[in-house]
């Protein structure tokens, strides 16, 4: 970047600007690739026959639930897909964050997300 002038930091910068722009259609794609790879309704289904009591550990619920969800939830919140079952520090402000994007993907509903947002330890 230092070097020379590189358009994909131009566009990540154009892109940083205008966010509120963008925020709302890019969510919007990302919201139907999820729903065409998971059948959240199913998971949503499956989950509220589930006993919470049954559930030992975060890290052995998430072997019952699909893998892309796991992946998209440890890519895309997170820095490291090896701390999504890690108990973590987090600003508020960062939370809510997370929760809002998990409201605007319609995983807010979902256990898995739930206890997700859980391993959250909010400062």
């Amino acid at each position: 970047y230092f070097l020379k002038i590189d358009p994909v930091c131009h566009g990540m910068k154009f892109l940083i600007d205008d966010y509120d722009k963008w925020e709302l259609s890019f969510f919007e794609v990302i919201k139907a690739a999820m729903h065409s790879t998971i059948d959240t309704q199913a998971l949503s289904m499956a989950e509220s026959k589930k006993d919470d009591r049954a559930i030992i550990s975060f890290s052995r619920y998430l072997m019952s639930v699909p893998y892309i969800l796991v992946r998209f939830m440890s890519s895309f919140f997170l820095h490291d897909e090896a701390e999504i079952v890690d108990n973590r520090p987090i600003s508020k402000v960062e939370f809510d964050k997370i929760v809002d994007i998990g409201n605007k993907l319609e995983l807010n509903d979902l256990h898995v997300f739930k206890s997700f947002c859980n391993t959250f330890e909010v400062r």
